[in-house]
């Protein structure tokens, strides 16, 4: 009784950062303690299942375990299609997952090396685009509130702000005249901004 007790604790405790934090951030990271203890209850009930046919006869035994078979794999196929197709293509998850700075780590990946890359980004959004960037050369991350910081040593160069943010694109184009905004957006709607 003391190991259900645990596993049940378990669950609500490694539940709680998840209906803890606010309506429409990704939960999905915030639940993953309760992942090996979903696993623990699923196991324990089948095993219970199993060892109850076992007062029944081969055949009714046989069918059972056929049935659980196909309901685990129907299970994991289901739960496959509707991440994979459905909730992975949503814009609200593409928004709740920023994948605008994937799209950003992807263009830099097109530019020459040659050319200075400068990245205006927060600190997390910084993570992922340098995790995907490790040797880029001539790239450079600053702060919303360290523009003013910006230095380039040649005339090529770009500007990319993972956020349309008014205040720096207005200091920018005061600081460096030739530059043009450009806004570019995904198949989600999602954008991201370029200064060249």
């Amino acid at each position: 009784m003391g190991l259900y007790l645990f596993l049940v604790a378990w669950f609500f405790i490694m539940l709680a950062p998840e209906f803890m934090t606010a309506e429409g951030m990704p939960h999905a990271l915030r639940s993953i303690g309760t992942l090996p203890v979903v696993f623990i209850f699923s196991a324990i009930a089948i095993d219970y299942l199993l060892e109850y046919t076992k007062r029944f006869s081969w055949l009714f035994r046989g069918i059972s375990i056929s049935f659980i078979a196909l309901l685990l794999f129907s299970a994991g196929l289901f739960n496959s299609i509707k991440y994979h197709i459905f909730w992975a293509s949503q814009p609200e998850t593409a928004r709740s997952f920023e994948n605008v700075l994937m799209d950003v780590s992807d263009y830099l990946k097109t530019l020459p090396a040659e050319k200075e890359k400068f990245v205006i980004a927060e600190s997390m959004q910084r993570i992922p685009i340098m995790l995907f960037n490790q040797n880029m050369p001539n790239l450079e991350y600053a702060y919303p509130g360290q523009i003013e910081l910006l230095e380039p040593k040649t005339d090529d160069f770009i500007i990319i702000l993972t956020d349309k943010n008014d205040e720096v694109i207005s200091y920018l184009e005061n600081k460096f005249p030739s530059l043009e905004p450009k806004e570019t957006k995904d198949s989600f709607g999602l954008s991201y901004y370029t200064m060249e």
